[in-house]
């Protein structure tokens, strides 16, 4: 080989050699930037996150209005039954510090335990710096320390769980939450009402997706708004991605409702009681929550 055809030889291979390198730095630039696939679908305007760090029953004043932190509500079924739980920010885990566990601690089957954080609150009649915020992202670690058993649902300790946000401006209201059930059925919330009864869980059949026991689960669900709907976009789960597309209509918040609001929710529903050695009608449930974000933005619909 002559020297000038050595020399061009040399030449194609080291500009081979560039050329993958470039394409190697632009695939591992694209998949930083798209690390995060709910984030690039709107402008973001604000993150809350590490939420399960908030304070249990502490309300304290933020530039957005009030946070009132976790607050734990229970959900009863039918009258004259009870159900007792508690959430407690606690260092479960050795790589995770200050996870969130939420707690059935007793009661009667059926009846459930919500933990609900309102991020922001404040009187319509002042300036809220979410009013513009049409798009959402809300996101979690979750740990089930219970049975689930997909295919047996009647081995499950629990009956389901539940994952909500919520976007108030009254006299409207935008609420998202999607549920997941012991039977392995997930279903979407409808606020719509119908003489006066609200729809309910809506069951979305295209998805099949379980848990994961004795493990952390990551689920994220996006949505957006307009001035008349609300729509649910994509549910993320342990790395799967499920497209949603279903829009329902705005609701209506009664009278009394004078403050807007951002707020966060999930929830335990009880089981009717399989395990041995306690008394009460549910078995006790532990979920370990970490990494709870909401992120808001603007999306151009």
């Amino acid at each position: 080989m002559n020297t000038i055809a050595e020399c061009c030889y040399i030449f194609r291979n080291l500009m081979k050699i560039v050329f993958f390198y470039l394409a190697l730095i632009g695939s591992i630039s694209a998949l930083a930037q798209n690390k995060d696939p709910a984030s690039t679908s709107f402008k973001a305007l604000y993150n809350f996150i590490s939420l399960e760090d908030s304070g249990i029953n502490k309300p304290h004043k933020t530039t957005f209005g009030i946070n009132t932190g976790w607050e734990t509500y229970k959900d009863i079924m039918f009258p004259g039954t009870d159900i007792e739980g508690k959430a407690v920010t606690k260092n479960k885990f050795a790589d995770r510090k200050d996870v969130l566990k939420c707690r059935i601690t007793g009661g009667d089957a059926y009846n459930n335990i919500f933990f609900t954080n309102t991020l922001a609150k404040q009187l319509k009649t002042k300036h809220w710096n979410f009013a513009t915020a049409n798009a959402f992202s809300y996101s979690m670690d979750f740990y089930v320390d219970n049975n689930i058993d997909c295919k047996t649902p009647n081995l499950s300790e629990l009956e389901g769980l539940e994952f909500i946000f919520q976007k108030a401006m009254p006299p409207y209201s935008y609420l998202w939450g999607l549920q997941w059930s012991k039977s392995n059925v997930w279903s979407y919330w409808d606020d719509t009402r119908i003489n006066k009864k609200v729809k309910g869980w809506v069951r979305i059949t295209k998805i099949n997706a379980c848990m994961k026991q004795t493990d952390w689960n990551t689920i994220r669900i996006t949505g957006f708004q307009n001035d008349n709907e609300l729509f649910y976009e994509k549910l993320y789960l342990n790395n799967e991605s499920f497209p949603l597309s279903i829009k329902i209509q705005k609701s209506t918040l009664p009278t009394n409702f004078v403050e807007n609001y951002l707020q966060v929710g999930f929830q335990i529903n009880g089981n009717t009681a399989i395990r041995k050695g306690h008394s009460n009608g549910t078995d006790p449930v532990n979920v370990y929550l970490d990494n709870i974000n909401l992120l808001t933005g603007k999306k151009e619909l």
